[in-house]
């Protein structure tokens, strides 16, 4: 018996490949159903009971030009007109953007997985 997973209700798995294709792909999968979201934005469901995965539309943005084609550079082109309004303004927080709070989470996370990997047991944040 694991107690890592006694009582978990889901799975996430992360994968980022980048030969032959850079592909980077975030899944989500839980008791009714999955979610996966694509290099680009693209989303996916599967709900239970289903065959496949189906394409949810969704606006995918602008790209950098000259830059390859990933939700990195038209996630940059989506905040970085808000980041300098926000700057013009004298605002700390873009609506629906993580804070400097989320990134120092985030962070402690990141960090305990690390010692968790290190220390071969569970590690409370």
């Amino acid at each position: 018996e694991n107690d890592l997973t006694e009582d978990a209700t889901g799975i996430i798995s992360i994968s980022m490949v980048e030969y032959p294709k850079y592909q980077n792909v975030v899944e989500f999968f839980g008791s009714e159903g999955a979610i996966r979201i694509n290099f680009r934005g693209e989303i996916e469901l599967a709900k239970k009971g289903e065959y496949d995965w189906k394409t949810v539309e969704t606006d995918l943005g602008k790209m950098v030009e000259g830059v390859g084609d990933t939700g990195f550079s038209r996630g940059f082109m989506a905040f970085a007109p808000r980041i300098i309004q926000a700057i013009q303004q004298g605002k700390t927080e873009i609506e629906h953007a993580a804070t400097f709070e989320d990134g120092v989470k985030v962070q402690k996370v990141l960090d305990a997985a690390h010692e968790s990997n290190a220390k071969k047991c569970a590690v409370k944040v």
